[in-house]
């Protein structure tokens, strides 16, 4: 996530794991540099979008894989980088992504080879995470790219763009619907939701942060001229995506024994912390946008061969 989460105490840290504390001043000074340079990226978009995302999945891999390499898990970064690097060609070109399976069956072919070859020799635990790892942190966030570029033509004023407008949404409902989630939570929590993984969540909170977020996303849906009855359903779906992101990286966190994936943003953790509700939520929004609402990929598809079973009828 973007935003930062309230401290969860509860998971216990290694002796070996650092535990940098960073005042709240140095918290928010590193909040808004983080927004600030975030914001600039998706308005630019373009390169710049492609390249800064780049260099923020190197580093959420190599947070992850310090993760499995503490449970004796290892992932391949040669086919990591090297799949990465034509997931954001491919979305750059963006009607060019339709041959991203072709790179992930690509990928698991030299994948299978190196679990079957490689000295010290490689388990299939490993071979599961690192295809595991080219979906969570590959396949799935890089429709950051696509959404950022959907419904955006060439030459088009920044502020006429789609595309921009639906990142701003996901950002917009995923960060009030954390925020409400919190306050919520704080003032009305009484029934934990998953103490397993997160012993400070609870059921009125999630509550809390389902309503907040949905009144930010009809007011912006409203603001910018999107159907209501679309938006309510889509901000739902990505509330909830938004969540179980969340909760994944909290399993990943308490399955290696940390409590911050990383420290290289102070007080904020790394960068899988600042990125997990949108790792799911923004697929989740592109596909609804693109399928539902444009009717373009699969959805048109289906409502072409739907016609023709008509037209077929007919004729017989």
């Amino acid at each position: 996530m973007f935003t930062p989460p309230p401290n969860d105490d509860s998971i216990q840290v290694t002796e070996n794991t650092p535990t940098p504390k960073a005042s709240k001043k140095g918290r928010v000074k590193m909040g808004l540099l983080l927004g600030a340079f975030f914001l600039m990226m998706v308005g630019l978009g373009g390169w710049f979008l492609s390249v800064g995302f780049f260099v923020a999945m190197s580093f959420a891999f190599q947070e992850l894989k310090t993760l499995l390499k503490s449970q004796k898990v290892f992932v391949s970064p040669t086919i990591y980088y090297a799949s990465l690097t034509c997931f954001v060609l491919l979305a750059h070109a963006h009607n060019k992504f339709g041959w991203m399976w072709a790179v992930m069956m690509l990928a698991t072919t030299v994948a299978s080879f190196q679990w079957l070859f490689h000295q010290p020799r490689r388990t299939f635990v490993d071979l599961s995470a690192t295809l595991f790892t080219l979906f969570y942190l590959g396949v799935l966030p890089v429709h950051t790219l696509l959404l950022r570029g959907e419904g955006v033509l060439a030459g088009e004023p920044l502020l006429q763009q789609d595309g921009l407008h639906y990142m701003v949404w996901v950002l917009m409902v995923v960060m009030a619907s954390d925020v409400g989630a919190y306050y919520f939570g704080k003032a009305f929590g009484r029934h934990l939701l998953y103490p397993e993984l997160s012993p400070k969540k609870t059921q009125e909170g999630a509550l809390g942060g389902l309503a907040t977020g949905v009144i930010v996303g009809l007011a912006y849906a409203y603001f910018i001229g999107f159907s209501l009855q679309h938006a309510f359903i889509m901000t739902t779906l990505v509330i909830i995506s938004a969540a179980l992101g969340d909760l994944v990286e909290s399993k990943l966190k308490r399955e290696a024994g940390i409590k911050d994936s990383g420290f290289l943003l102070g007080g904020h953790g790394g960068f899988l912390d600042r990125m997990d509700s949108y790792i799911f939520s923004i697929p989740v929004a592109y596909y609804y946008i693109h399928w539902v609402v444009h009717h373009e990929g699969i959805w048109k598809e289906l409502v072409t061969f739907g016609q023709k079973l008509l037209d077929f009828n007919i004729h017989l």
